[in-house]
């Protein structure tokens, strides 16, 4: 509990000082907060609530992930999570209904039979990383999210360049590494962001777009919001997470296929608006995206072929070659839709989904 009050009150000075007011103001407002909604500082700051004006009815109208799940439940049926959750099940079917998805070479340690993809374990792991080409990969585990087990790793005629802690390993240490997490992964093709992307999504992270798309009744497609992952150098992962990354989340207004506004987390500990690319210095105010369209596309295609899930967050990359979907999220989480909408969803994500 100590250590609850004492961020409350970090928390507090930092924004009293971003806004040029009293601390004890910004603490009782945090508190104050809590008390209405039962959300913690982390949601105050998030959705940077202390530039707002005081509103219980706007705060209520924020809702963390546990609560946008429920609302999600209620027309996402967990039986069919497996087809986007299960990362392999996934690959499949995006190959089965055509739809462009990152080449996998082999899983590892599988539980389930698949048709695809060659399942390996034990030593045979070691033989069919010595079996692949030279070139960039992704291990990532098979029902993983958020970054969590991702490795991002380069063979050369050295061995593996693991870009995660920089080390140069053999084919059998590799192994071994993922061994450790008793994980079952996939190893697939590292996909590459388009060059005239670079500018905003740089380093090794592969940045791209969350794409939320809703199922209508009338069996049509609704895209409501989305979003650009864009990428700090030296990280391996373009996920958000809350801004702890070091990756920064711009909202994109859909008719004009440009930036509406950039945040990034500071050494404050809040979210700020930026207006520069803090690695290439690229300005990013009203930045068009080149070949938008095609992102859309490809969600419509998706949200279409997995029309069993009516409401999920895509993740979809542009590169030089077109668009290509990584994964399906069907209870993705609420900071991308209510930091488009500049609002909280609490009342508009059920109207949606009606």
């Amino acid at each position: 509990m100590n250590n609850a009050y004492r961020r409350y009150i970090e928390t507090g000075k930092a924004i009293a000082k971003v806004n040029s007011t009293s601390s004890l103001y910004e603490i009782f407002r945090l508190f104050l907060h809590r008390l209405v909604t039962g959300y913690g500082s982390d949601h105050y700051v998030t959705y940077s609530l202390f530039k707002k004006p005081l509103s219980f009815k706007g705060w209520r109208e924020y809702v963390d992930k546990k609560d946008f799940c429920k609302m999600l439940f209620i027309h996402n049926k967990k039986s069919n999570f497996g087809v986007l959750e299960d990362k392999v099940v996934f690959a499949q079917q995006c190959v089965e209904k055509q739809l462009p998805h990152p080449g996998i070479h082999f899983t590892i340690g599988y539980p389930y039979q698949n048709t695809l993809f060659p399942n390996h374990c034990g030593k045979e792991v070691i033989v069919a990383f010595a079996d692949i080409g030279d070139g960039d990969y992704i291990i990532k585990s098979c029902d993983g999210s958020y970054g969590i087990n991702l490795w991002s790793v380069t063979k050369t005629g050295m061995g593996f360049f693991v870009h995660n802690d920089h080390s140069l390993i053999s084919a059998a240490e590799l192994a071994k590494k993922l061994e450790v997490s008793r994980e079952c992964y996939l190893v697939q093709d590292k996909i590459k962001v388009a060059q005239n992307l670079h500018s905003i999504m740089p380093g090794r992270a592969c940045g791209g777009f969350r794409i939320n798309s809703f199922l209508n009744v009338d069996g049509s497609i609704a895209i409501r919001y989305v979003l650009a992952k864009l990428t700090a150098i030296g990280l391996v992962s373009d996920n958000f997470s809350g801004g702890s990354s070091g990756n920064m989340l711009a909202t994109i207004d859909i008719d004009t296929q440009r930036i509406c506004r950039v945040i990034r987390k500071f050494n404050d500990g809040l979210l700020h608006e930026i207006t520069h690319h803090p690695d290439t210095g690229t300005d990013l105010r009203n930045y068009h995206f080149p070949n938008f369209d095609e992102v859309l596309a490809l969600a419509q295609r998706c949200a279409q072929a997995f029309a069993q899930v009516p409401a999920v967050g895509w993740d979809i990359v542009l590169t030089d070659r077109g668009a290509v979907v990584l994964e399906g999220n069907p209870m993705f989480d609420p900071i991308g839709p209510q930091l488009c909408a500049n609002r909280g969803v609490r009342n508009i994500i059920p109207k949606l989904m009606e």
